[in-house]
């Protein structure tokens, strides 16, 4: 067909209130999203036009307006930014929401199973981000690939309400249901009500897709999709990719539960146990100890015993108490979630001229990373995932840190900024020290430079290992700085190798 005779969008190049469509995005049963040019704001957002049906009436726009609400309440770094609700001028409701650049997992899958590490950091996010829905009382409903979009900022989940909305209006044939049918949970393929767990069955399903290449569950028409769902066991996912660590499949089995009591009760706790198995920290907000029992606190048992005191103890009790509030609270600021950004780093180059050292280059390179993943401030590219890029400049006379190797590792890591580490030495004060260069992965420009502090020392590899730790706060110290980040901590001495030659063979 050509470009004459190519259909042109109708909504192309109008304006709605103060928003100017310039491209269509996509669009499915929810509705059809549109980028558009914000003219006040001189931003691009997205704008979701909801279909014809779901406008006629005032009570079904007012019912939607309250489902959109709770869910643009749920402010976190995982979900989707609702800025607004509008009508046009013909009354079709419409979403104003924040642009992003990136891709549908659904489209990223059509290349099919993602590396482990990546899998699960996108089912690490996700969990978070429904974690956070959930506690403010908001079910998804509808999680899947196509939901889901991959952005240098990590993961965001779109749609949240919508499903919600459409099944209270009826707006499907009588005994339907909502949702995708190959990310249904049992309890929704039987018509009951969608709760939290429905939500988490819907993310395993994801996680396998991403592991798999393809839903656990299969089936020609909807029935026999049902079928399988309710009764069919799960497929094993190590018998398709014999590499899925087996922890991560009892994660995913956990989740694809068919019965509810024994599936992950909420996705904090899903959200937990893959930050534990990533080596990641867990933060407070996906803590699930159990608190002390309210009769066991000391301050209740001097109350009861000492009533002629009660008056002096409950004073001191709630003045104890605002200053562990105002303490909780300021933990709570400072150990508020904050967008990391994503970097990859690149295998250590060796610029010494000692040869001895190359040996030693990839584990150089997954100490730095080591030392940089538990930073607050960037999210760094897990070492296997580097090794999958570079696997193709490992043979005889490649360079696995040359220019090639640098700008494969920029494209494919999907990360905005690559580090590009060089060990050195300088001959006029006999000195070793590491450079590292940052620079922008779509532009491969250099955006900063730093070096390590000198060292003068006859031990060339243990000299090595130690301006790695050095590398690492250079690196730390230039993304707070630049994204107004937090403060860090390097890892404790007792994590790493004490001697080369462990973290080569390791």
């Amino acid at each position: 067909m050509s470009s004459a005779e190519t259909p042109i969008d109708p909504l192309i190049g109008r304006t709605f209130a103060q928003y100017e469509v310039v491209a269509k995005l996509g669009g499915g049963g929810m509705g059809v999203v549109y980028k558009a040019r914000d003219s006040k704001l001189g931003r691009f957002v997205a704008l979701k036009f909801l279909p014809t049906e779901w406008s006629h009436d005032e009570a079904a726009k007012q019912r939607f307006v309250r489902e959109a609400q709770a869910a643009s309440a749920t402010n976190h770094r995982n979900i989707c930014v609702i800025h607004n609700i509008e009508e046009s001028t013909d009354g079709r409701l419409f979403i104003v929401m924040a642009y992003y650049e990136g891709e549908t997992l659904k489209r990223r899958l059509e290349s099919g199973p993602l590396p482990i590490a990546d899998a699960i950091d996108v089912g690490m996010e996700v969990a978070e981000g429904l974690a956070k829905a959930h506690a403010q009382g908001v079910v998804h409903r509808d999680v899947k690939p196509g939901n889901l979009i991959v952005t240098d900022d990590g993961v965001k989940i779109l749609d949240f309400g919508l499903a919600k909305f459409a099944d209270a209006l009826q707006l499907t044939a009588p005994g339907s249901t909502i949702g995708t049918y190959a990310y249904m949970a049992p309890e929704q393929v039987r018509g009951e009500d969608a709760t939290e767990r429905s939500d988490v069955w819907a993310l395993g399903v994801v996680m396998y897709e991403m592991l798999t290449g393809a839903p656990p569950f299969h089936g020609t028409y909807p029935e026999a999709m049902f079928h399988a769902i309710k009764y069919e066991p799960l497929p094993l996912m190590r018998t398709v990719r014999p590499e899925v660590p087996e922890p991560l499949e009892r994660i995913v089995a956990k989740a694809l539960e068919k019965d509810t009591g024994a599936r992950y009760q909420s996705a904090r706790e899903m959200a937990r146990d893959l930050r534990l198995l990533a080596g990641r920290t867990v933060p407070l907000e996906l803590r699930t100890e159990a608190l002390p029992a309210v009769g066991a606190h000391p301050l209740r048992a001097q109350v009861v015993a000492q009533p002629r005191r009660g008056r002096r103890l409950l004073w001191f009790g709630a003045s104890a108490a605002v200053v562990l509030l105002a303490a909780a609270a300021a933990f709570i600021w400072r150990s508020r979630p904050m967008a990391r950004v994503r970097v990859a780093i690149t295998p250590v180059a060796n610029h010494t001229g000692v040869t001895t050292l190359d040996r030693y280059r990839l584990a150089l390179t997954d100490g730095l990373i080591g030392e940089l993943s538990e930073s607050p401030n960037i999210r760094v590219v897990p070492y296997i995932r580097l090794l999958e890029m570079v696997r193709p400049f490992t043979g005889p006379g490649a360079d696995m840190s040359g220019s090639e190797a640098v700008h494969a590792v920029a494209t494919a890591s999907g990360a905005p900024f690559v580090v590009v580490p060089t060990l050195t030495y300088r001959d006029r004060d006999a000195s070793w020290l590491m450079q590292i260069q940052i620079r922008n992965a779509e532009t491969g420009t250099t955006v900063a430079s730093y070096e390590t502090p000198p060292v003068n020392s006859a031990l060339s590899e243990q000299t090595a290992f130690r301006l790695v730790t050095a590398a690492a706060a250079e690196i730390q110290t230039h993304f707070k700085a630049q994204r107004g980040g937090r403060s860090y901590s390097a890892r404790p001495a007792s994590s790493r190798f004490r001697e080369p030659e462990a973290a080569r063979r390791f």
